[in-house]
This record gives structure tokens, sequence and C-alpha cells, in this order.
């Protein structure tokens, strides 16, 4: 596992809950980790590209030699890695995870300096499969 300690300006942070303001809502909380990671890698990687959400894979980095690098990313306002909220929804993604292809866990969202965690299936962490139900109207 490695991490970094990712820092970025009031008003930048400001600019973005302009996008995402409600802070309670998963979605919203994913969608600035989204955010903040291509920042985080524009910073890394000047000049990259980024695909979102692009074939069921939450991020793709396209460096200026064509390399694309794809990650899951998970976001948290947790100042720590909250493992027990780490979930994995979908097969595709576990599949992703289990050849490969790192997670990116962010947290303190909705702060100006953040901690991104690159994690690697079998070496950092292991995938649990649990069951799921839907509820559906009789």
């Amino acid at each position: 596992m490695t991490k970094e300690t990712f820092k970025i300006s009031k008003d930048f942070l400001d600019e973005c809950l302009k996008k995402y303001p409600n802070l309670g809502k998963n979605s919203h909380v994913g969608q600035l980790g989204i955010l903040m990671v291509k920042e985080f890698f524009k910073r890394k990687y000047p000049g990259c590209k980024f695909e979102v959400n692009s074939s069921k894979i939450d991020l793709k980095v396209i460096l200026l030699n064509g390399e694309i690098k794809k990650y899951e990313v998970k976001s948290t306002v947790d100042s720590g890695l909250a493992w027990s909220k780490l979930k994995v929804s979908s097969t595709h993604c576990y599949n992703a995870l289990q050849e490969g292809m790192p997670l990116v866990r962010i947290t303190k969202i909705g702060e100006i300096e953040m901690d991104i965690y690159f994690l690697i299936c079998g070496i950092d962490f292991t995938l649990i499969p649990e069951p799921r139900y839907s509820v559906k109207k009789l």
C-alpha cells in the first residue's frame, strides 16, 4: 500500500463543492473523489487525459505516451481508510481488481488536505463475497 497526501486550494475545493454540494450523499462523495483524483493525476502526469466511468472502470488515465492506467476510485469523508465501509459492487470491478487494477481510496473528502491510498488486491486487501438482495414491490 502506498499513501500520498494531497493538498488543494480552498478556491478549488469551493469550485468542486458547487458542483457536488451535499457531502451527505454517497454519490456526491464519490463524484468529489473522482474530481480530486483527477486533479492529483493532472499534477503527477501533466498533459494526461481522462475517461471517467468508461467500460465500467471508474477512471482511466491516458498518459502522453499513450499508456492507459485504470483505477477503481472509492472516496470517504472519514480520516482513515474506513475498511468496513469499503465495498465493491460489480462483478466487472471485482474481476478487474483480482487481475491487478489498483483501488484508489481517497479520504477526508471535503477538506483541503486528503490522503490517497493505492491498494492492490492480494497484497493490501482481499475481496469477500457478500450476498445482496433487492427489494421488490408486491
